[in-house]
């Protein structure tokens, strides 16, 4: 299993793909939720509600090209891991190989 992360200003957003993830098979789940967020950004310090995207797929490649292309911020926060402990049940409601469950 993959999940992969990112980051939306909105909720809308974040709603909005992962419907798109959802409806073009590049994720199986998907959940947001909102965070609190500092960084520095043309060397201004910023402290801002964003909403994390977080996707699940047995290969999210997909997700991320189709994020790095279509993602609204310049320079998203885009990311993904590799999970290898996962319950058997959901890891073959993803599609996960006997070997790559507990």
């Amino acid at each position: 299993m993959q999940i992969l992360y990112t980051t939306f200003k909105t909720k809308k957003d974040a709603a909005k793909f992962a419907k798109i993830l959802i409806k073009k098979s590049l994720a199986k789940c998907c959940n947001y939720y909102k965070v609190q967020s500092i960084y520095k950004w043309d060397k201004k310090i910023y402290n801002e509600s964003e909403w994390i995207l977080e996707a699940k797929a047995k290969n999210i490649l997909h997700a991320y090209r189709f994020l790095e292309k279509n993602h609204p911020y310049k320079c998203p926060m885009l990311y993904y891991v590799n999970i290898k402990n996962v319950s058997k049940k959901y890891a073959r409601w993803l599609g996960e190989k006997n070997e790559d469950i507990l």
